[in-house]
C-alpha cells in the first residue's frame, strides 16, 4: 500500500499498479452517457426520420389539413387524369416513394415527426380491365 493525495484529502490508500478508483469510475460515467446519448441519437433517427424526403406530391402543402387535402388532391387529378391504366399510377408513385397497397387500390406515404405522424395517401377505383375510372387523395396527420 501507498500513501498518495487525492483531491485534495490525505492520507488516501491505493494498492500500488492498480488504478485510481475515482478515475476509473469517472470513465465507466462518461462512457455510459456517451453510449446512452448515441442511443437516444440512433433512437431520434429511426423514429422521426429526419432524413426521408416528402414526395413531389406532397412537397409545400398548406399547413391546414382541409386545405393541404384540397390541394393535394388537385394535384393527383393533375398527374393522373382518368381514365389512366392503374400500372402508370402505381409506377410514378412508387418512384415518389409511397408504398403502394394493389389489393385495396391505395398508396401511402408517412413521415413520422414529433408529436405527429404525417400521412398522405391516394387511392383510386378500377374497371376490370386495370383501367383507373376514378382517383382521390388525402392529407392528414396523427398526432398524441
Amino acid at each position: 500500500m501507498v500513501q498518495v493525495h487525492l483531491w485534495g484529502r490525505k492520507g488516501s490508500t491505493v494498492c500500488a499498479g492498480l488504478p485510481d478508483d475515482t478515475a476509473m469510475v469517472r470513465k465507466v460515467v462518461i462512457g455510459t452517457m456517451f453510449l446512452i446519448a448515441a442511443l437516444v441519437l440512433a433512437l431520434a433517427v429511426v423514429v422521426f426520420e429526419p432524413f426521408k424526403r416528402v414526395p413531389e406530391l406532397g412537397r409545400g402543402l398548406p399547413s391546414r389539413d382541409h386545405a393541404a387535402t384540397e390541394e393535394l388532391r388537385s394535384r393527383v387529378r393533375a398527374l393522373f387524369p382518368t381514365p389512366i391504366p392503374a400500372t402508370d399510377i402505381i409506377t410514378e408513385l412508387e418512384a415518389q416513394g409511397f408504398a403502394i397497397d394493389s389489393d385495396h387500390n391505395v398508396a401511402s406515404f408517412w413521415k413520422n415527426g414529433f408529436p405527429c405522424r404525417t400521412i398522405w395517401r391516394i387511392f383510386w377505383e378500377m374497371d376490370d380491365d386495370g383501367t383507373v375510372s376514378s382517383i382521390d387523395a388525402l392529407y392528414g396527420g396523427v398526432c398524441l
